[in-house]
């Protein structure tokens, strides 16, 4: 059992690190600089969202410490940067705060005994070059976690991937903590770690629009998408854990963001980026599909302005809205006005979108987007059928492929022909 191990950063990261690393400490320092994050945080109230975070946590609690007083981690064994990386307009890393975290516990950790291990997601060389300003050990720790399953993914990783000076871990108190969870420990050199969490993402990338590439086609001609995502699936080369069902382009800022880095390190080295841009080519052609669908109806439907959405997240299980097709289409359609529901937000900078209760009144819109594949939506749906007829629904991802819905409704999915 380690003594004590700070967390530098309590966004997503920092959280569902820490709740699991509190199984295996005596005490979990969790340092941010807003003081009333930190008010919230120590009434286990979470501006974050993840399933199973606050159970977790809340075992622990006894363990934990949250404090906006950065020296409260001196004497620390272990010191995580955990903050996640923010990107701009651009999906570009801003990586100033990121250093001076790492500068601040430089100084204040007096025990040079006690390494800084990064959590968050960093370009290649940034590790060696801090390396060179300080004798203390530093690690990159890969995480590959995933919004709405993340406390399982740091629970019970498939692998854990350490960048580190000399390919080797020679912290103990470290080496020790990573032995607790069974999986390999993959030793490598900084750039190669930071190349392999890339590396990750764009083969995600790779198969996410591949998917969407085929889609498309199956919208032209006809053959069945669902049908050979099943064939798809059985493939031991691919399986069933592949992204293989069409979705509305990349979001959420993370995929995007290795996108980014990878183009530049390609136009750096004078290699051809034709791949990359059909991947965002393709990516883009998908952020418009609901888009141009509702445009189509709403130019042939003058009548309607009302329009109920049910998810604004990019995804279920979580209140990120980094580049959320919800939100683009509200900003679209500034001439309607929409209801919309969503577990994780309340409130959106738009005026011409309410909150709504997800009770029957949100479905009295002649046009319904259901933006996500949650299952409170669709067991919603199948407890009210009854008030879903003459509709316009689009259902990106095919949550009422099982329900028994009217047949006078009209409902677009991806992958489906919907332009006659």
């Amino acid at each position: 059992m380690i003594n004590k191990i700070s967390f530098f950063g309590t966004s997503h990261l920092g959280l569902v690190y820490s709740s699991v690393m509190a199984n295996y400490a005596k005490k979990i320092v969790c340092y941010d600089s807003d003081k009333k994050n930190i008010d919230c945080l120590k009434k286990l109230k979470f501006s974050v969202k993840e399933p199973k975070l606050r159970e977790t946590i809340k075992k622990n609690k006894k363990n934990f410490f949250f404090t906006n007083n950065y020296h409260e981690a001196e004497n620390s064994d272990l010191v995580f940067v955990s903050k996640d990386v923010n990107t701009n307009d651009k999906n570009e890393s801003d990586l100033a705060e990121i250093k001076n975290i790492f500068f601040k516990i430089n100084k204040v950790i007096k025990n040079k005994e006690t390494p800084i291990i990064f959590l968050s997601q960093l370009p290649p060389g940034f590790c060696t070059n801090l390396q060179k300003k300080t004798k203390r050990e530093i690690y990159y720790q890969v995480e590959t976690l995933v919004f709405g399953n993340a406390i399982n993914r740091a629970l019970y990783p498939e692998r854990i991937i350490v960048g580190s000076k000399n390919k080797k871990i020679t912290n103990k108190k470290y080496l020790s903590l990573l032995k607790n969870f069974s999986c390999p420990i993959l030793n490598m050199t900084y750039e190669t770690a930071e190349i392999t969490k890339i590396a990750i993402n764009i083969f995600l990338i790779s198969t996410a629009m591949t998917s969407n590439f085929m889609s498309l086609i199956s919208e032209k001609i006809l053959f069945n998408w669902d049908n050979v995502i099943e064939a798809l699936k059985l493939d031991k080369r691919i399986g069933k854990y592949a992204y293989l069902k069409p979705s509305l382009g990349l979001a959420g800022g993370n995929l995007e963001r290795d996108l980014v880095s990878i183009e530049k390190l390609c136009k750096k080295n004078n290699i051809e980026t034709d791949l990359i841009e059909g991947w965002k080519k393709i990516s883009n052609i998908r952020k418009l599909w609901v888009y141009k669908i509702l445009k189509k109806i709403l130019t042939k439907n003058k009548k309607i302005k009302k329009i109920s959405i049910l998810g604004i997240a990019y995804k279920e299980n979580t209140n990120s809205i980094k580049n959320s097709n919800s939100i683009y289409i509200i900003k679209k359609f500034k001439n309607h006005k929409f209801l919309f529901y969503d577990k994780h937000i309340k409130n959106i900078d738009t005026k011409n979108a309410n909150s709504q209760i997800l009770d029957k009144n949100i479905l009295k819109s002649q046009v319904i987007l259901i933006m996500n594949m949650t299952d409170l939506f669709r067991n919603f749906l199948k407890k009210n059928l009854y008030f879903i007829k003459n509709k316009l629904i689009i259902d990106p991802y095919n949550i009422t492929k099982k329900l028994k819905l009217r047949k006078n409704n009209t409902i677009y999915n991806l992958g489906k022909i919907y332009e006659k």
